[in-house]
C-alpha cells in the first residue's frame, strides 16, 4: 500500500480520490507518501497532493467528483488515472463511470 502510494506521488499525482474497501486508509497512505517528500513535513503549493475518500457513495457520484472537482488553486488536471485493486464487476463499472464523466467534462470545455 505504502509503496504504491509513494510511486503515485513521485510520478506527479496531485489528487487521490479513494473509494471502496479501506478507502480512508488509502487516503491516509497517500497523504503520508506526500508528506514524506516535504522537508520537515512542511507542505508546498507547487506539488501539493489533495486526497479525499468516498465510502459507501454511488460510483456515478464519485466519478463525477473525480472528473469535475479535482482542480484546486492554480492546479487544473489534464491527465487522469483510474486505478483498481480489484478486477471484479465494480472495477469495470468504476472505469465506465469515470470515462463517461471525463468525456462529459471534455465536451463542456470545448
Amino acid at each position: 500500500m505504502s509503496w504504491l502510494a509513494a510511486e503515485l506521488v513521485s510520478a506527479g499525482c496531485r489528487d487521490a480520490v479513494c473509494s471502496g474497501y479501506d478507502c480512508s486508509k488509502w487516503d491516509a497512505v497517500v497523504d503520508w507518501a506526500y508528506l514524506r517528500t516535504c522537508p520537515d513535513y512542511a507542505t508546498e503549493d507547487h506539488n501539493f497532493v489533495m486526497t479525499t475518500w468516498h465510502e459507501d457513495e454511488n460510483l456515478g457520484d464519485i466519478a463525477f467528483f473525480f472528473a469535475n472537482n479535482t482542480a484546486f488553486e492554480a492546479f487544473v488536471p489534464h491527465h487522469f488515472l483510474v486505478l483498481s485493486i480489484d478486477a471484479g464487476p465494480l472495477a469495470g463499472q468504476a472505469f465506465a463511470e469515470a470515462r463517461g464523466c471525463l468525456a462529459d467534462r471534455l465536451s463542456l470545455n470545448n
